[in-house]
């Protein structure tokens, strides 16, 4: 049983790597199956969940640098200006419940992943939005 757990994280993070790679093209299919993964993580696989999750946001930063460098000396629009104010507020929203991992209990742990699950999608999100401006 051991071994299917750990093939199950490796998977996993495999599913989240691909999910935040520069391609647009691929990056919205594989986020949404790889939610419906993460939705299954127990309470006892809460650690490997948790070190999945921060890597996934490590590499999604990664690329909100990216995309803010392309756009950096460039004229802004208003659109564009909302739209980096978009990625900041939710980039708050998804430390804030990241911070949440830390107070989890088995009782509020599928609440606790669930908010920040969505957070990262909307990080996600609005980085997609930024990038196609």
């Amino acid at each position: 049983m051991k071994n299917l757990t750990s093939r199950s994280l490796f998977l996993l993070a495999s599913l989240l790597a691909l999910a935040f790679a520069p391609s647009l093209a691929t990056a919205g299919t594989e986020a949404g199956s790889i939610k419906n993964d993460l939705r299954s993580a127990p309470y006892e696989q809460r650690e490997e969940f948790i070190t999945a999750v921060n890597d996934a946001v490590t590499r999604l930063d990664a690329r909100i640098a990216e995309v803010n460098a392309r756009h950096s000396g460039q004229p802004g629009s208003e659109a564009r200006a909302r739209a980096q104010e978009d990625l900041k507020s939710a980039r708050a929203e998804l430390d804030g419940k990241l911070g949440a991992f830390g107070t989890a209990s088995a009782e509020t742990w599928n609440s606790v992943r669930d908010q920040a699950l969505s957070a990262l999608s909307r990080v996600q999100a609005a980085c997609e939005t930024l990038q196609a401006l």
